[in-house]
């Protein structure tokens, strides 16, 4: 199960690069059409592509997320199998406390 997050966190990541590789050249090219003194319009179709540029990040770090949880979740449960799996130690012999002893020594 945590091997198919693992797989489900690569493809999203990699579908999110192939966004982000896909609308770079465009990205560009709108930064270089919008000026300070034109005002603070963005026509849509720049929009578009700055929306789609967001989504190209929101995917890779929802995937980047996705494998990290995943790996720390292997992770714990590799450790915690190695602890069950752990020879056992013997314990202690340790005297039982009797509340008369101390009267009984008294006497």
């Amino acid at each position: 199960m945590k091997k198919s997050f693992l797989l489900l966190g690569l493809a999203t990541l990699s579908a999110g690069l192939w966004l982000l590789l896909r609308t770079a050249p465009a990205n560009a090219a709108c930064g270089a059409l919008s000026s300070p003194l034109t005002g603070t319009g963005v026509s849509p179709n720049c929009q578009n592509l700055l929306s789609s540029y967001f989504m190209g990040y929101a995917l890779m770090l929802g995937g980047l997320m996705t494998m990290l949880l995943s790996l720390l979740s292997m992770a714990k449960h590799r450790r915690r199998r190695a602890d069950y799996h752990r020879e056992i130690q013997p314990i202690a012999h340790r005297r039982i406390h009797d509340a008369n002893e101390s009267q009984r020594r008294a006497a």
